[in-house]
This record gives C-alpha cells, sequence and structure tokens, in this order.
C-alpha cells in the first residue's frame, strides 16, 4: 500500500466532524456513521490505480471525467451511483481536499455539517526545501522589522555572476494557508536559478491572522526590502517578476496592477518603488463576486461566509462589495501595467476559469502587453501540458532574463 497517499487522504478525512476510518473489502474507508464517503483504492481488483473514490454531486461524475480523464475514473461498483474515482498522482492536495469536503457534506447530516470547520490553515513546521548544488539559500529574511512571524522570505541566489534578475514567488493555499518552503504538490522552481535568476519565495499574513489588504501590504514591503537590499545581494533592483498560483497568482497581479497604489504602503523603505517588471498569474482569482456565476457544477461556492474570499475581506463578499472591489486587480489596471502571463485551466473547480477570462479583457482593453493561455481539460494547477512551463521561460527570459543572463546561460525558449 502506498502509504505516503493513504497518509494524505487519512489526515483530509479525520479532520472532518463525525469521521471514523475501519477496513472495508481490505481497504481503508472513511465512515459518517454507518455511511461511506471516502475509499481508499490501492490497486483494488487489480485495476491499476491508487485513487479513493467519492459520491460526487449529481451530474458531476460525467463532467469531472470527461474533462480530465487523466484525473477522474469511473470506479467499479459505486461507479453507476454518482461516485468518481481520483487518481492521486495526479492531484494536489488543495484540490483533492475540496473533493473530499464536498463528498463529506453530500452524506453527512444537517447538524453535523454545522460542526464542519475550516481545513487546517497552514503547514506545521515546513521543511526547507534543499536547493541544488551552485545555489545558496538565505532562509527567513525578515522583510518587515519586529513584524509579524509571517513576514519573512527565502532568498535561492546562483553561487555565480551577479546583477541577477530576481523571481519572487508567491505561494497559494486560499489565503489561508501555505509557505514560502513550497510543498511537495508544488515545489520551488528552483531550475529558474541554476540558470542565473534570484528566487525570493515569501510568507505573508494569512487570513486568520489579518484581513486584506493585510496580504498586498506585505507583498509591497517585500518588494520594497529587496530592492533596497538589492546590491548586498547581487539583484537588478530593474528586473523584477511576480509569479504565483492560486491565492498567490491573486497577489501577484496586485503587485502588477496596483504598483502604483499608494495606499498599501506600509512600513520601511517607503521612498523605494513595490512595481514589478511583470507578472505571471497561474489561475488566480480575480473578481471575487463573479466567481460562483462561473463556478463548475461541482465547484466550490465562494459567497458562503466561510469561503477563503469572504475570510479574506472580512465578511461574506456578497455582503461586502466595496471590500471585494478593494481586492480585485482590474480595480488598479492603468496604462503603464506591466506585461502579464495568465495560465488557467478550463475545469478547474476551485477557482473559475472566467476570473483570468475577465482579468485578461480588462488589460486587452487598454492594449496592455497581456498572454493568455488555457489549458484544456486542466483542474487547479498540476498542469502536464509542456506549453505551460515552454510559455513561462519564454515570458521571464523576455521580460527580465534577456536582460542580464549571458548566452550561455540564457534560456532556450526558440
Amino acid at each position: 500500500m502506498n502509504e505516503q497517499f493513504l497518509e494524505r487522504v487519512r489526515a483530509i478525512c479525520l479532520a472532518l466532524p463525525g469521521t471514523s476510518e475501519r477496513l472495508s473489502h481490505g481497504e481503508p474507508t472513511f465512515f459518517i456513521g454507518k455511511k461511506v464517503f471516502t475509499m481508499f483504492a490501492n490497486n483494488h481488483h487489480n485495476d491499476g490505480h491508487i485513487a479513493v473514490w467519492i459520491p460526487v454531486p449529481e451530474g458531476a461524475q460525467e463532467g469531472l471525467i470527461g474533462a480530465s480523464p487523466h484525473k477522474f475514473y469511473r470506479p467499479p461498483y459505486v461507479g453507476h451511483r454518482g461516485w468518481v474515482g481520483i487518481e492521486l498522482a495526479e492531484i494536489d492536495t488543495e484540490e483533492l481536499t475540496h473533493h473530499i469536503r464536498t463528498a463529506w457534506k453530500l452524506i453527512a447530516p444537517k447538524k453535523l455539517r454545522a460542526e464542519l470547520v475550516d481545513p487546517p490553515h497552514q503547514d506545521s513546521d515546513p521543511i526547507p526545501p534543499q536547493p541544488p548544488s551552485g545555489v545558496t539559500a538565505h532562509r527567513d529574511l525578515t522583510y518587515v522589522p519586529n513584524g509579524h512571524e509571517r513576514q519573512k522570505l527565502d532568498l535561492y541566489l546562483p553561487d555565480q555572476g551577479e546583477n541577477h534578475p530576481l523571481i519572487i514567488w508567491i505561494h497559494g493555499g486560499a489565503f489561508r494557508m501555505g509557505s514560502k518552503e513550497g510543498h511537495p504538490d508544488r515545489p520551488l522552481h528552483f531550475e529558474y536559478v541554476a540558470q542565473g535568476y534570484a528566487l525570493a519565495s515569501l510568507n505573508y499574513r494569512l487570513s486568520q491572522h489579518a484581513t486584506f489588504p493585510a496580504q498586498i501590504e506585505d507583498c509591497k514591503a517585500a518588494v520594497r526590502w529587496l530592492r533596497a537590499h538589492a546590491e548586498q545581494y547581487k539583484l537588478d533592483p530593474t528586473c523584477f517578476a511576480a509569479w504565483g498560483p492560486s491565492a498567490g497568482g491573486h497577489l501577484a497581479a496586485m503587485l502588477g496592477t496596483a504598483g502604483h497604489v499608494t495606499e498599501f504602503e506600509v512600513g520601511e523603505h517607503l521612498h523605494i518603488s513595490s512595481r514589478v517588471q511583470c507578472v505571471v498569474d497561474y489561475f488566480g482569482p480575480t473578481d471575487f463576486l463573479e466567481m460562483d456565476t462561473q463556478r463548475l457544477p461541482d465547484g466550490m461556492i465562494h459567497d458562503d461566509a466561510d469561503s477563503p474570499e469572504s475570510e479574506l475581506v472580512g465578511g461574506p463578499i456578497q455582503e461586502n462589495p466595496a471590500k471585494a472591489a478593494r481586492a480585485n486587480p482590474i480595480t488598479f489596471i492603468t496604462e503603464d501595467v506591466p506585461p502579464f502571463l495568465v495560465v488557467h485551466g478550463d475545469q478547474d473547480p476551485l477557482v473559475p476559469h472566467g476570473q483570468s477570462v475577465l482579468l485578461v479583457e480588462a488589460l486587452e482593453k487598454i492594449e496592455a502587453d497581456v498572454t493568455f493561455y488555457t489549458v484544456e481539460g486542466a483542474g487547479h494547477g498540476g498542469f502536464t501540458d509542456p506549453e505551460v512551463p515552454r510559455l513561462t521561460e519564454a515570458f521571464l527570459a523576455k521580460h527580465i532574463g534577456e536582460i542580464n543572463i549571458g548566452e550561455t546561460e540564457r534560456i532556450d525558449h526558440a
């Protein structure tokens, strides 16, 4: 049995109220009372799958399987009752958590559903990643003196060269979890450091620590700190890129469109710019108020008071339209917005694909430099389409890399 996959499933299931685990047909199975809501399937009946089987809302089975057949399949015996199998090697923890919680809600009685709490807010004691040979790590650099414990960053530098273009990585996690150390599902992009870039990975205050705009204030403070210390760390202060997935994509987009917005500038180095020279936005939310009108049938509900977006702004988003607008990157677009690369799967159950469409249309309206790539059939990240890394490498090389990376180190994006 693949213990790593099982432990991931077990942690998600047993964190839900009223659940228990016992063997059924020789497989670990998770119950609410006598009702099954998740079954672990380790090569069940020699079908070759390491998966979980879960019930899904009516009508969702065919859509999930049709859109992402590499990720979802119809399991034997239970498939006709509206269940799906999920290939554990093909899905990240955030999306898996969403699907298992949705299955739990389908089975749990109303009284028990009222006890449901949010998933764990952040990784406990994240393990710092080990950079490859030729890369030096500077960990836990405080970008807000005497600030919150989350106001730190890790900086990874090539051992050779100087005047490095900088990629600023902003982690995702629904604004309520995640860390600068990365995650096994989404490791840090050390391949860029090997090619001459510097890489800064940020922590920022999560929604349980402070509501918006604390998150963009932190990101801006980190950019200013990095620029203020550019000479010390051999960075080129004119070549900064912001890149992030999901919640991190949203904050990267905010850095891009709100670089000129002084109300989000708090703390030290206020005389230094927090602008970035380009943005890579992987499936970030944009207009919170439109997310439920765009969501897939099995997609996350965002108008609820306990949704990630509602917790971010401090109340149900539909009851706080002004706060939602303030957290919308489109609100701050001006004609001097930097170049954008936006990537999104068209079957994303957590952040609807239409969110990126809205951002791209707003950028195109002012004739900004924007590249939009839709990953057909893909969900919330975990992309296997080779065009995604190719586009990302080419975009970063064009806008910050080619200026300073020598011919022998330059990314080949032909």
